[in-house]
């Protein structure tokens, strides 16, 4: 894994006021939109996979109460329960309250045309187009968490990675940016 593999504080301070652009100055599509800007915010702030977060299931994944969100890994079926952040929650209930008839399937967007989005949005924001791919979220994410001082097996448990050995290439990327 390469240092390019992983997206910068300023980037992500870039990617985050583009896509909140992206969804609140445009007049048109909204709901679309918005569903872009939810699957942003908890791949942004979740370490959870593209195809977990897009198979969230609102009504019954998320629980506002304890600002957590329950995803199913694709792979294995497992399922585990990630942190969200008080502003993640504030742009789910910003966004249904918006669009109520989008409950249990604020999270639905074809794969394909979020990553295009995202490759767009990400280019737009000034951020090179090989950074332009939503797994570096992951990643990035994955390495800010070893860099709180998380354990290897806390990381490797929130991430969903089953072997301890696919945490290794984190570590290393983690001792040649610090």
């Amino acid at each position: 894994m390469k240092t390019k593999d992983v997206l910068t504080n300023e980037q992500i301070k870039k990617l985050s006021d583009a896509f909140y652009k992206y969804y609140h100055e445009y007049l048109g599509l909204k709901k679309v939109r918005g569903r872009h800007y939810l699957v942003f915010l908890f791949l942004r702030d979740t370490s959870a996979r593209i195809s977990e977060i897009i198979n969230i299931d609102d009504e019954q994944d998320l629980d506002l109460d304890n600002n957590t969100i329950t995803v199913t890994t694709a792979k294995t079926g497992t399922k585990r329960t990630l942190t969200i952040t008080d502003e993640d929650k504030k742009a789910y209930l910003e966004y249904i309250g918006k669009f109520p008839d989008m409950k249990g399937k604020a999270f639905k967007v074809n794969r394909i045309n979020f990553f295009e989005r995202y490759r767009d949005v990400t280019i737009k924001s000034g951020i090179p187009k090989e950074l332009s791919h939503p797994d570096l979220l992951r990643k990035t994410k994955i390495v800010e968490l070893l860099r709180q001082g998380k354990s290897i097996k806390e990381v490797q448990q929130i991430a969903g990675i089953v072997k301890v050995e696919d945490m290794m290439p984190y570590v290393a990327l983690l001792e040649k940016i610090a």
